[in-house]
């Protein structure tokens, strides 16, 4: 239900998100419904609870290309956060992660 209200310009529709994501035992799909649901709350402007959201990827156990897949939201919750010197790692770790099989992507980071 989240992802269609998300799809309608709904973003408020998005508040089970979190609670999936705790329920659920796989870090990547962990990961992922933390993501969604940092994105939703930053669609309805309500940037502290992103942030709140994306801090919980700190703790997860995943594979380093889960966390390039979501360096950008990492790094906007940290920017939210004022955790400027982490998010600057966030995106250097992650360019140099893909620098080697993606340089396009690295440079963008």
């Amino acid at each position: 239900m989240a992802e269609r209200a998300r799809r309608r310009g709904a973003p408020g529709g998005c508040g089970g998100l979190p609670q999936a994501a705790r329920l659920a035992v796989e870090p990547a799909v962990q990961a992922r419904l933390l993501v969604r649901s940092a994105e939703c709350s930053a669609q309805a402007a309500q940037h502290q609870d992103a942030a709140r959201t994306l801090a919980e990827l700190d703790g997860l156990d995943v594979t380093g290309d889960l966390l390039n897949d979501h360096a950008l939201p990492r790094f906007q919750g940290l920017m939210w956060r004022g955790q400027l010197a982490e998010a600057q790692n966030v995106l250097t770790e992650a360019a140099e992660d893909v620098r080697l099989r993606d340089p396009l992507q690295a440079v963008l980071y």
